[in-house]
């Protein structure tokens, strides 16, 4: 190490450096290693004349590196050499020439077979703790691989090292194939108790190793191409999967899901069949109903013998006869053994000797307090014998077989409505329902006056009427009053006078009583006006004009002084609004054809008078032609606009957000937010992290957009149309519209004028999936025979299988995960909005599609402005929408919304059945179940929930600069969210911001002069 020393103090000197510089360069060794290294410095003269003790302070400060200089590698075969697939191969390395023998080395890039004996795995490399090393094994892969040997100072891989280069060349034999699964293993159910198996196939260079995995995790000593469970039990329930490995790679199989049903239980009769009666000629039916592990069985039986056929819970005789007169019982079977039911009696009558029942006195309601007793009776007619069972809300009680029905002691529970069927042979007639009502005993309320009786004014000879609403125990009575005194018969809510006089001017009041006290209603004016001195209508407050967006609700009021009853006339522009006809007029949801000119006409016996008129503005849309919606994994809701060319994030108070484009602006560049530009942007998806990915239509591009908002192009070119299947940039699409996100991360894009199904892993490589670009059809078969026309939409679930809206064939189509295509639904070029199952249903334009949690698969019907359901069984039920009519809104009649009463104002929701849509594209689910419709026609977001509530949102434009960006919400514009200056985190690589230089600045600058001079010197 001296001697070293000694070579480099000489080195230096000969460059005339200053002894501190030499000093301090000595001390930053890793500095000098580089240079030496990079420079391949020469000693040219001789250390004698250099005094030992400045050696010694070299050696003393560490700036020896003793793998520099003259060291030698060596190999056995020598680099480059040569190795055969399947033929065994060893190598023997040593590096020598150093102060001190190496201590180990780190090896890495080994061809595929070879090891190097005694190593052991350290990161990505290997590393051996030896002198020299052995390279052995046996290639299974050709090429050319250049294995990286680098020699250590040290044990362990550390101190100072340096690098050589061994080629080995891998030629002959059969390039190993990584492993490819051919048959997937399928899903399993099982009672627990039975046995389970799991199968896969893999093509791909043998050995094949197999390792199964529950749930992700290895299953010890599952290393076959099968695994078996003899008897499952719950706790192996979960998902399976098999990795398939091989010298070039390895494979991992779809999951299989376990499912471990509970042990059979064995029937038992939950409901017994019961005796009838009937005439000659009658229908008669028996029913059992058990309970027990599915599948039941039935087997019916009379006097002991097995009925032919009657296979089913209910077994019924369409017309008796007397030789039908017997017991019947049922057998009840499953796999865990069966239950008999007890036997009923069928009578059969002869004909025309019997009379049905006919009810001649029914069971009146009851009110009663808790404890105290009740009794409920019915009369019939009928030939005799009659019988009888009372039922509660509809099901039979037990023993209750008379004409009467008591209860000694009333509890809660026995609230409901009772009902008695009476029959005999020739029939049976069933009473009316009588309500019980059962207080809580000592909770009875005194009455309370809910809504006061109004003032009332009326031209002598008009009706007048006053009302009053009260709470308290029922029952309630009621005593109307006129100043004070009670009114003979006057004993309802409401108290009425069909012709007012004069003497009928006077306070009216009410008393309302019950068991626990009374409340006396506040006293109501009737003012009664001579028949003379009506006055016309005045209009005091005029309607106001209004500006809304599409969806909002709209209103508009007037007041009007004049000689009541005042009538009211809304008109739009003149013309008459039907059913619009109170002092305020409400549009539920504001559609473009609202826009107009609102007048309303205040009518009285004796004249009338028309209001200025209120002007409905329109503002303007915010999304103008919403093409796509989705949502990612936090709940985050997206959607793309193709008129705006923008692509915005709805937050649940309805503010929207810009993510990236600028509105009116199209183009292809890339940048973050609103720099970034799109051209008609359609289909949108969302990973479960924030990251979009955006069907660029009319640049045929697909687009990533990053979680802080920055815009890339993930596929495509934009200067070129075509169908080139490549990675990134040299693929090429058509009209991309629809795209699907699968559970591997790969894109599925549906192209629509190349009439095929494209897919793009996560790394940007695409394919043609489905379809024969440039060829549109109908055909099913194979991925690669089928044929599609003008596909639009797609939507994949967790097995694998996608579906695609194939919009001008009319048909829902489906690709199975083994990349068959089927017709699911609808029927290729017939057009129509028929509800069925496969074939039977009809679609018309079908451009959007989307899935529930539970496998339902919704269409955006768009052609028939409707939302289509199909259900896993593959029926199709029409959910909201009709398709003659095509306007947006939430009301049940599809009219506008008129609130005479002003209750419900405002309010947007309505049921499936009366909402109607505008030529919908767009759908999402939302996380809880909620399904998002974009309402194209309407510029409008709707909502239906899971108990079919039909809503517009409300949407607000967020201001400009506000935060929106796809994940945190934060500005894509420049407006929040950069790092502050140095917070980066230490020994990174982040810059400090600023302050004092860094002390090997000095050192690196001595450094690069003293490499300067030394080239000179080489020069000369």
């Amino acid at each position: 190490m001296h001697s070293l020393a000694l070579s480099l103090f000489w080195k230096f000197r000969r460059l005339q450096l200053p002894a501190l510089a030499l000093i301090a360069l000595l001390q930053r060794t890793p500095v000098l290693r580089a240079l030496f290294s990079a420079e391949s410095l020469v000693v040219r003269g001789s250390l004698g004349h250099v005094l030992r003790s400045t050696a010694l302070v070299a050696t003393a400060v560490g700036a020896v590196d003793t793998l520099a200089g003259a060291t030698t590698f060596s190999a056995t075969p020598a680099s480059p050499a040569s190795a055969t697939t399947g033929t065994a191969f060893q190598a023997a390395f040593a590096v020598t020439g150093a102060p001190s023998a190496v201590k180990a080395y780190t090896i890495a890039g080994l061809p595929p077979g070879l090891a190097v004996t005694g190593a052991t795995a350290s990161g990505a490399d290997l590393l051996l703790n030896a002198s020299t090393g052995t390279i052995t094994g046996t290639p299974t892969t050709a090429g050319n691989y250049t294995t990286v040997i680098t020699a250590w100072e040290k044990t362990g891989g550390t101190g100072n090292k340096k690098a050589y280069n061994y080629v080995i060349n891998v030629t002959g034999g059969v390039v190993a194939t990584a492993p490819s699964i051919t048959t997937q293993p399928t899903s399993q159910t099982v009672t627990a108790g039975a046995a389970a198996s799991f199968s896969v196939a893999a093509s791909g260079t043998a050995p094949l190793s197999y390792q199964w995995q529950k749930d992700g995790a290895a299953i010890s000593g599952a290393t076959s191409t099968t695994y078996s469970i003899a008897s499952a039990a719950a706790g192996d329930a979960g998902t399976y999967s098999v990795v398939v490995t091989n010298s070039a790679g390895s494979a991992t199989s779809n999951g299989a899901t376990l499912t471990v049903n509970a042990a059979a239980s064995a029937p038992a009769i939950t409901t017994q069949p019961s005796n009838q009666s009937v005439t000659a000629g009658g229908a008669v039916s028996f029913s059992v109903a058990a309970s027990g592990t599915a599948p039941l069985s039935y087997q019916w039986r009379k006097d002991g013998t097995a009925i032919s056929g009657a296979t089913s819970s209910t077994y019924s005789i369409a017309s008796a006869a007397a030789s039908d007169a017997g017991t019947y019982s049922a057998v009840v079977t499953n796999s865990a053994g069966s239950a008999t039911s007890n036997g009923a009696t069928l009578t059969v009558s002869a004909t025309n000797t019997a009379t049905a029942p006919s009810i001649t006195t029914q069971p009146a309601a009851q009110t009663v307090t808790a404890g105290g007793a009740v009794s409920f009776s019915v009369a019939a007619s009928g030939t005799a014998p009659l019988s009888y069972q009372w039922r509660k809300d509809g099901t039979a009680i037990s023993g209750a077989t008379s004409s009467t029905y008591s209860i000694a002691s009333a509890a809660a529970s026995d609230a409901g409505t009772y009902s008695a069927v009476v029959s005999n042979s020739a029939g049976s007639a069933t009473s009316n329902g009588a309500t019980l009502t059962v207080n809580a005993a000592n909770t009875t309320t005194a009455p309370s006056i809910t809504t006061q009786p109004a003032a009332q004014t009326v031209t002598a000879g008009g009706a007048v009427s006053f009302s009053v609403a009260a709470s308290g125990t029922a029952p309630l009575s009621y005593q109307w009053r006129k100043d004070g005194t009670a009114i003979s018969g006057a004993t309802s809510s409401t108290y009425s006078i069909a012709s007012a006089a004069a003497s009928d001017a006077g306070t009216y009041s009410v008393v309302v009583s019950n068991s626990a006290g009374s409340a006396t209603s506040n006293g109501a004016t009737l003012t009664v006006n001579a028949a003379n001195t009506t006055t016309a209508p005045s209009i005091t407050t005029q309607p106001a004009s209004v500006t809304v967006s599409p969806g909002q609700s709209a209103t508009f009021s007037v007041a009007a002084s004049g000689t009541a009853p005042l009538s009211y006339q809304w008109r739009k522009d003149g013309a008459t609004i039907a059913g619009a006809t109170s002092a305020s007029y409400t549009i539920a949801s504001v559609a473009s054809s609202d826009a107009a000119s609102y007048t309303v006409v205040v009518t009285n016996s004796v004249g009338s008078a028309t209001s200025n008129a209120a002007t409905l503005t329109l503002a303007a849309s915010i999304f103008p032609h919403l093409t796509a919606l989705t949502f990612d994994g936090s709940g985050r809701l997206y959607a793309t606009d193709s008129t705006n060319d923008t692509i915005q994030r709805i937050a649940a108070d309805g503010t929207v957000y810009l993510v990236a484009g600028s509105t009116g602006s199209a183009g292809s560049t890339n940048g973050n937010g609103s720099a970034a530009l799109f051209n008609q942007p359609g289909g949108v998806v969302a990973t479960n992290d924030g990251v979009l990915y955006v069907a660029d239509t009319a640049n045929a591009l697909i687009r990533r957009i990053a979680t802080d908002g920055t815009v890339t192009t993930f596929a495509g070119n934009a200067a070129l149309r075509g169908n080139a299947n490549g990675t990134g940039t040299a693929a090429t699409f058509s009209a991309p519209t629809g795209l699907a996100l699968d559970t591997a991360g790969n894109l599925y894009v549906a192209d629509a004028t190349n009439h095929t199904i494209r897919k793009i892993t996560s790394v940007g490589v695409v394919t043609t999936y489905a379809g024969q670009a440039g060829s549109a059809g109908s055909t099913n078969g194979s991925a690669t025979a089928a044929k599609f026309n003008n596909p639009t939409a797609l939507a994949v679930d967790s097995s694998g299988n996608l579906y695609v809206a194939d919009t001008n064939n009319n048909t829902i189509r489906k690709i199975s995960a083994a990349g068959n295509v089927t017709t699911l639904a609808g029927v290729s070029g017939v057009s129509g909005a028929t509800d069925g199952t496969g074939s039977a249903a009809l679609f018309n334009q079908p451009q959007g599609l989307a899935l529930d949690a539970a496998g339902n698969l919704y269409v955006a019907d768009t052609g028939n402005s409707s939302v289509r359901k199909i259900m896993p069984a593959g029926a199709v039920t029409t959910i909201a929408g009709l398709s003659t009519i095509s306007r947006e809104s939430d009301d049940d009649d599809g009219g506008d919304d008129n609130n005479s009463s002003g209750a419900g104002s405002g309010d947007k929701r309505s049921s499936l059945s009366g909402s109607l849509f505008n030529h919908p594209l767009a759908l999402a689910v939302s996380p809880g179940g909620t399904l998002y419709v974009g309402d194209t026609g309407a510029a409008a977001v709707r909502t239906v929930t899971t108990d079919g509530t039909v809503t517009t949102l409300t949407l607000t434009l967020a201001p400009s600069g506000s935060g929106g960006s796809s994940s945190s919400g934060s500005s894509n514009s420049g407006t929040g969210g950069d790092s502050s200056p140095g917070s980066g985190a230490s020994g990174s690589g982040a810059s400090g911001g600023g302050g004092a230089p860094s002390l090997w600045l000095p050192l690196a600058m001595t450094l690069a002069l003293a490499a300067r001079r030394w080239r000179r010197e080489v020069s000369r």
